[in-house]
């Protein structure tokens, strides 16, 4: 009680400072700040912990200073003041001095012949200068095999004059040793000699093409290893006559059959297709046998999955056969190479396709010039003005496919087709994405071309009607000529029913 009561208590000003200092903190809690003395506080508390963190930093930097003293002093009294040398090696082992030895001798002796060479050498000529020097008379072994090499040389020289240069060496799946050594698969095979740079793309005169009949051809297993057979055996066919083909114009026919190439443009001998799947084969064509004659009119119809597009791929050289011959302007498509399928399209085939194709950045115009530059220029056609005055499109020379319909747009990838003079002209359902009108005008405009140009039109469609505009007509059903009919008054377009 006597300590309370002799306890000091605080003045009026201390209380009221008290006061004001508890209402401002409050005011400044409710404005969410904080008030003038939790400042200072805090700034206190911050400058403590400086300070302590500074002392611990001076603290390990005197300890560090002092360490790298130490050892400075350290070295300073191994080395007795003078500079550290570079460190001294170990000593050798006797492994490591022999064979330093034996080096040094070995070199030492191969500096004391060169000397001897050198002496003796100077020696013979004595100061004269040196002539040739004397070859040792040959021994018998020697002769032997200089003869051989000799011969060697000489084979290969003749094999090299005498066989092509290969081009395009590509490694198939299908051939092995057993196909190309089997002398059942290739029977007759003529020695050759060509230009590898140069390739030719002369017109061939049908009395002036050689003819090759490949016989004894092998019988095929059934099933997906005759497939593989087979596949084998055009493998290296296609090595061996491609080029002859090609370049040459030589008729190659693996079924023993010529085409008339001065009257038919494309001739079918056994043609099958068939494709691999799994361990199944799924044969599409089954032995098609035609004759379709040059300058004519030709629509293709079946139902679908008959195998009418395969057979129009077929002929236009963009897929090949599994067996059999496609003779195309007198050229067996089913022995080519895929470069060289590909340089016979260029020359000599047109394609118009359902979804047109046109190049979106070019004008109608550029788009025809582009077929233009593949075009076979020995053949006369018409000039790019004189195809757009055809196909009725003058106006619209300039303009860019998005400016244009979609008939418009289809009556410009006809214009880059003509623009290559195209021996044949294959459509894939050239009316398929256009109306009635826009349809017979392409119709009139292919009809056009084939009377006036004599190209070869060859048209696939599910559109019955548009056969009455043809004057031949195949029918394809479950991968064969159902029917092939000759029509000697072809409709006007104009006038068939569309529906």
């Amino acid at each position: 009680m006597s300590k309370d009561v002799n306890k000091k208590l605080p003045s009026k000003e201390e209380v009221l400072n008290q006061y004001k200092d508890v209402l401002e903190r409050n005011k400044a809690h409710a404005r969410g700040e904080k008030s003038k003395g939790e400042i200072e506080a805090n700034e206190q508390a911050i400058a403590k912990q400086k300070a302590k963190e500074d002392a611990k930093l001076a603290k390990k930097t005197k300890k560090a200073n002092k360490k790298e003293e130490v050892l400075i002093t350290d070295t300073l009294d191994q080395f007795d003041g003078e500079e550290p040398s570079v460190n001294e090696e170990k000593p050798l082992t006797r492994k490591q001095i022999k064979k330093t030895q034996k080096e040094a001798l070995k070199a030492q002796k191969e500096s004391q012949k060169e000397e001897v060479l050198i002496t003796d050498t100077l020696e013979q000529f004595d100061g004269e200068e040196p002539s040739v020097i004397e070859e040792k008379p040959l021994t018998r072994k020697q002769i032997k095999k200089a003869q051989k090499e000799a011969l060697k040389a000489q084979k290969e020289s003749q094999k090299e004059e005498v066989k092509p240069v290969k081009e395009e060496t590509t490694i198939s799946p299908f051939v092995d040793a057993e196909v190309e050594n089997n002398p059942d698969i290739i029977t007759s095979i003529e020695k050759i000699n060509y230009d590898n740079e140069s390739e030719t793309f002369e017109e061939f005169k049908s009395k002036d093409r050689k003819y090759t009949s490949i016989d004894n051809t092998p019988g095929f297993d059934k099933g997906v290893k005759g497939l593989k057979q087979k596949q084998k055996f055009q493998y290296q066919l296609t090595n061996k006559y491609s080029k002859r083909i090609l370049s040459d114009g030589e008729i190659v026919s693996t079924k023993d059959h010529k085409p008339n190439t001065e009257k038919h443009i494309i001739e079918l001998k056994n043609v099958r297709k068939s494709y691999q799947t799994g361990d199944l084969e799924t044969p599409i064509l089954k032995g098609i046998d035609i004759q379709l004659d040059k300058g004519d009119f030709i629509v293709i119809l079946g139902p679908s999955g008959s195998g009418k597009t395969t057979f129009l791929n077929v002929i236009s050289g963009l897929d090949k056969t599994t067996e059999g011959d496609v003779f195309v302007l007198g050229s067996n498509l089913s022995l080519l190479k895929d470069s060289h399928l590909t340089k016979f399209r260029r020359k000599n085939v047109g394609f118009i396709f359902q979804q047109y194709n046109l190049l979106t950045n070019l004008t109608s115009k550029e788009n025809a010039e582009v077929g233009q530059n593949l075009a076979n220029k020995k053949k006369k056609g018409m000039t790019i003005e004189e195809i757009f005055e055809t196909i009725g499109m003058k106006e619209q020379i300039n303009k860019y496919p998005h400016q244009m319909s979609g008939g418009q747009q289809q009556r410009v990838s006809i214009a880059r087709a003509l623009a290559k003079n195209p021996e044949i002209l294959f459509a894939d359902e050239p009316t398929g994405a256009l109306d009635e009108e826009m349809g017979r005008k392409v119709l009139e405009i292919l009809v056009k071309v084939n009377r006036e140009q004599k190209t070869t039109i060859v048209v696939v469609t599910h559109n019955p009607n548009i056969a009455k505009i043809a004057n031949t007509v195949i029918h394809i059903k479950n991968g064969l000529i159902d029917s092939l009919e000759k029509n000697s008054n072809p409709a006007d377009p104009q006038s068939i029913d569309w529906s």
